[in-house]
């Protein structure tokens, strides 16, 4: 009798354990399912979100093709015409700037915005005029080297925002060296150009003369020579 006892004692258990399990395998798939429920849920949410993300699009690229469709619209862009654009190799001293700045509110008060004459350069570093001086062996060196000693350099990153180089040969003997310097802290000179005229003696490079001119932001004087 003790022992259909254990027997029924142990069958109990056993079923008791299966019918727990059971509950809890139960419970699982029930918070799976309702899981899955909020997976799809939100999957919906972000498709609709998607679709009219993709009409707000739509809708903008639209008008902007009816605003750029009506007259005397322009854009953020500054656009060059191919007749007006600067042909590199052609102008050694062609200043990009006045290509690619709006000059809008200058012509809207009125100014007139030009160039000076070219003007003799006030300097005294004599020795760069001597033909029989053996010391530059190529025009970009004598240039360089003058540009050290009459510290034009100097105004860079302070006074002015930048510095450009150019050198064009007329002939074999001759080059033409130009510093164009742009965007000085100025209301009234918006830049600087200085042209350098060197000639070769045998295998050496000499400066013949010495020009400077100025940009004007505003106007130029009535004689031409300065910025008003």
């Amino acid at each position: 009798m003790y022992k259909r006892l254990i027997i029924f004692g142990l069958l109990f258990v056993m079923f008791s354990a299966c019918s727990n399990s059971e509950e809890k395998v139960g419970a699982l798939e029930g918070e799976l399912a309702d899981l899955y429920a909020k997976l799809d849920e939100r999957e919906n949410e972000l498709d609709e979100a998607h679709r009219q993300l993709e009409g707000q699009q739509q809708d903008l690229k639209e008008a902007i093709q009816q605003l750029e469709g009506q007259e005397g619209y322009e854009d953020e862009y500054i656009k060059i015409s191919k007749e007006e654009a600067p042909r590199l190799w052609r102008d050694a001293d062609t200043q990009i700037w006045e290509y690619v700045r709006d000059f809008s509110m200058t012509e809207e008060n009125g100014w007139m915005r030009g160039t000076t004459e070219w003007r003799d350069w006030e300097g005294d570093a004599d020795h760069f005029y001597l033909p029989t001086d053996e010391s530059w062996e190529t025009p970009t060196a004598l240039m360089y080297e003058w540009m050290l000693e009459e510290e034009t350099m100097s105004w860079l990153g302070l006074d002015v925002w930048e510095t450009t180089l150019r050198i064009e040969y007329p002939s074999e003997y001759k080059a033409v060296g130009y510093i164009l310097n742009y965007g000085f802290k100025d209301d009234s000179v918006a830049g600087r150009d200085m042209k350098l005229t060197m000639h070769q003696n045998k295998a050496y490079w000499y400066l013949d003369e010495v020009k400077v001119r100025d940009q004007c932001a505003r106007n130029v004087s009535e004689d031409k020579d300065l910025c008003s």
